[in-house]
């Protein structure tokens, strides 16, 4: 497997100091029980609100194309995986899908409790799977054998992806109310300037930090902040779409009852 050395990531030392903050668009997504939208204390005292759903793209955003972090070509076991796959055994898993993996990028990341807590970066290499998934892995490695081994079981396959976010099935659950995407800041670590930004998850008692991205190369964090914002705004979209749906099929089914139609 493909391993880094200590010299290829940054110091784990807490920063120097902070060099600069961008004042960039907050994106976010709410679940349907929250688009009114849902405000929280935090220790301050003073009131954050879960901001509406705005623009994907920043006002000095240049790159427009939709082949931006594209995902890497198919492996040459790639053509081996699907005949192998017929004789893998019973508890086998299927085959994740090639042509689900839409974009994909290496970056610095903060995606779980423990790095979260002891600010550590670590690299991971994510991609986007299908219209709603991000999914990061340690390495392009563990990426592949995610991808072409056929015989990994469910439980083995799912091993490999060290963080998941599902930006429509995930606001299905009572307990998280959205998602949300910070601006880019510029920090200083070991003299080095690095350009980071969060992924927040809203719960019922307030914003979380669900993980934290950075590089020192600023297409790395573009690509990976854009694909999170077409993400959110997709999911956004979809949210509202099904909203509005429950709401049509409530109007015919009270019409059709003759009953009077008590929504909005």
């Amino acid at each position: 497997k493909t391993s880094f050395t200590a010299s290829q990531q940054p110091s784990p030392a807490p920063p120097l100091r902070e060099i600069q903050t961008s004042n960039s668009d907050i994106v976010s997504v709410v679940s349907r029980s929250s688009l009114e939208g849902s405000s929280s204390r935090i220790e301050d005292g003073s009131e954050r609100q879960l901001q509406p759903p705005t623009t994907i793209y920043e006002q000095n955003h240049t790159n427009n194309s939709e082949d931006y972090a594209p995902p890497p070509p198919p492996s040459k076991t790639s053509t081996y995986s699907a005949q192998l796959a017929q004789t893998a055994p019973p508890n086998a898993s299927p085959l994740p899908s090639y042509s689900a993996v839409r974009h994909s990028g290496f970056v610095l990341s903060r995606i779980s409790f423990r790095s979260i807590l002891l600010k550590k970066w670590k690299q991971t290499f994510w991609i986007q799977y299908g219209p709603h998934k991000l999914l990061f892995f340690r390495s392009i490695s563990d990426y592949d054998d995610w991808l072409y081994n056929p015989y990994h079981t469910k439980t083995q396959r799912d091993f490999l992806v060290k963080f998941e976010v599902d930006f429509v099935t995930d606001l299905s659950k009572a307990t998280i109310k959205g998602y949300q995407v910070t601006g880019v800041r510029l920090k200083a670590y070991n003299r080095k300037i690095m350009r980071q930004f969060k992924l927040e998850r809203w719960m019922e008692y307030g914003p979380t930090i669900a993980a934290a991205f950075a590089s020192t190369e600023t297409l790395e964090v573009e690509n990976l902040r854009r694909c999170i914002m077409e993400l959110i705004n997709a999911s956004q979209n979809s949210l509202y779409s099904s909203a509005s749906d429950h709401y049509d099929n409530e109007r015919d089914l009270h019409e059709s009852s003759g009953q009077p139609n008590q929504g909005k």
